[in-house]
Parts: structure tokens; sequence; C-alpha cells
């Protein structure tokens, strides 16, 4: 391997792989840290969009809104990403069903707003927004599953 790579035996010791694995640690920590703190919450959500809690609540579980897995059970976080002013992205009830059931939330929201060469380099919310079709992202977001 010390051949095939940039790698050194330093790299390769216990003590590496232990500062390794906490360096990754602390990053997915910050990182979902970050996507939480971004997130909008119910109320928000529905001073945003100028709707009630209960039709919140309705378009989330038509697959209208996307919300972030909850460990509690305690508050629904909304991602950021799905809303452009006081509007939710188009089609998200078309793509949402289609993302594997164990994608990561931060990779939802990676693969959401970086922009991607088959959308002309627009992200897919980008794309979306823009009044593109919906087909294109949902036939992304299937591949996902095949990664």
């Amino acid at each position: 391997m010390l051949e095939a790579t940039d790698l050194t035996e330093e790299d390769l010791t216990p003590q590496a792989y232990e500062a390794a694995r906490i360096q990754i640690a602390e990053d997915r920590a910050l990182a979902e840290k970050e996507a939480r703190d971004s997130a909008l919450t119910i109320g928000e959500v529905c001073e945003l969009l100028g709707r009630q809690d209960a039709s919140i609540r309705r378009s989330q579980l038509a697959g209208d809104l996307y919300a972030l897995p909850s460990n509690s059970g305690l508050a629904t976080l909304f991602p950021a990403w799905q809303f452009a002013g006081n509007q939710v992205v188009p089609g998200l009830r078309t793509i949402i069903p289609n993302f594997p059931p164990y994608e990561h939330p931060l990779t939802i929201q990676q693969f959401m707003t970086d922009a991607n060469d088959e959308l002309d380099g627009r992200s897919p919310v980008e794309w979306l927004n823009a009044g593109r079709a919906v087909e294109t992202v949902a036939s992304l977001v299937a591949e996902l599953g095949y990664e």
C-alpha cells in the first residue's frame, strides 16, 4: 500500500488510525450540528409559508416537505435548502420518496445543494426553482441507491 499511495508508515499506525477516526467523528458531528442549526422549526415554516401547523404536517406526510429524522421525536426540523423565499422548492413530492431510506440527511442536503454536471452545472434546488424537469432530478436521486 505504501508504494501505491502517498501514505507513510506513520499514517498506518494505531495512533494515526485513532486520530483519523476521532477527526472524522468530530467533522461529522459539526456538519450535523450545522445542518440542524440552519434548519427551520415547524413554527418557522408556518410563518415562512403563511400556513398552519396541521397544513405543514400534512405536507410533510405527503412528501412535499422533507424533515430531518428526530431521535427524540420532540422537534421537527426542516432543512432550509427546500425553501426559496416564501415558497417550497417545486417537485419535492416526486423527489423525496426516491431517496434511499438509509441515505444520511447530510448526503441529501449535499446532493440537493451541490452543482451537478448533469443539470447544466446547477444544483437540483436551482434546477427545480428554475422550473426545469422534476423527472431529471428524480432520476439522479434514483441513481443514489446504486452508488
